[in-house]
């Protein structure tokens, strides 16, 4: 069960098989998900991340909901200037 506060949203970028990825949380909600609950879920690097609100995919990642269980907010994106 996703906590309160969060969504799920899997990555649909070009070229990624949706049916073998995995969810990541977001702090926020279909209005406006928010930021990643962890770096792998800023997809699209310094520009952040193209996803399906809601989707569960294989599951959820187990970094993104230990955070979202400890009630923690989302990352920012500190990735290299030239990503």
């Amino acid at each position: 069960m996703i906590p309160e506060g969060y969504i799920a949203g899997l990555d649909c970028s070009d070229g990624n098989n949706v049916n073998k990825l995995k969810s990541h949380l977001y702090k926020g909600d279909h209005a406006n998900p928010g930021l990643p609950m962890c770096k792998r879920g800023m997809n699209r690097g310094k520009y952040g991340y193209f996803i399906w609100c809601g989707q569960l995919g294989l599951g959820i990642c187990k970094v993104c909901m230990k955070r979202a269980l400890a009630g923690k907010d989302g990352i920012e994106f500190y990735g290299d200037s030239t990503d």
